[in-house]
């Protein structure tokens, strides 16, 4: 059929062009089995497997996304899911996901950057020039936490357990008076 018989199709404006083909070293290759491996094995003895895959094939699935709109807020959702505040306020996913960094003032400053442009981004289809970079910033938020429940260093039963530690308060002091206030607790209900 010649090409004038066909119906003119309107532009895709979301259309980002072919995919290039990826031709990694063998080096690479041997790393990314080494990693899968190593998670594997982690995975053997997890006790809540089923939720930290669910968001480590999120991940992926975020990061294949060419609409970078999209894979960020795909990945906050991650966030969300693996800080156990899904329906629950983003100060909240902002605390918990600070928690297991050192500066965590930082953190805070940056995931509150983040949040608002995820605010902004939902509300005004907003668009950015720099969204390279936050995509590169809540990545690493994500790739933290996911290595935090894989490697599950304290034991924590389920998502939601892991999920109320990050809740606990990170100032010295304050976490010293909740220590004591739990073995007075415990002594007044005789518990030895």
């Amino acid at each position: 059929m010649p090409s004038s018989c066909l119906p003119k199709l309107a532009h895709d404006v979301s259309y980002l062009g072919a995919i290039q083909t990826l031709n990694p070293k063998r080096d690479e290759i041997d790393g990314v089995y080494n990693a899968l491996n190593h998670v594997r094995k982690k995975f053997e003895k997890h006790k809540y497997p089923d939720n930290v895959k669910d968001a480590f094939i999120r991940y992926t699935r975020a990061l294949d996304e060419r609409n970078w709109n999209i894979a960020f807020l795909k990945l906050w959702s991650i966030l969300e899911l693996l800080t156990d505040t899904i329906g629950i306020s983003y100060e909240t996913t902002i605390k918990r996901t600070s928690y297991i960094y050192k500066e965590r003032d930082y953190h805070l400053q940056i995931l509150e950057h983040l949040r608002k442009y995820r605010n902004s981004s939902v509300h005004f289809d907003k668009d950015n020039s720099e969204m390279e970079i936050y995509l590169y910033q809540i990545k690493n938020y994500v790739e933290a936490l996911i290595g935090f429940y894989i490697n599950n260093r304290l034991g924590f039963e389920s998502i939601q357990e892991a999920a109320s530690f990050l809740n606990l308060p990170y100032d010295k002091e304050v976490l010293n008076r909740q220590i004591e206030k739990i073995k007075f607790a415990s002594r007044f209900h005789g518990y030895s």
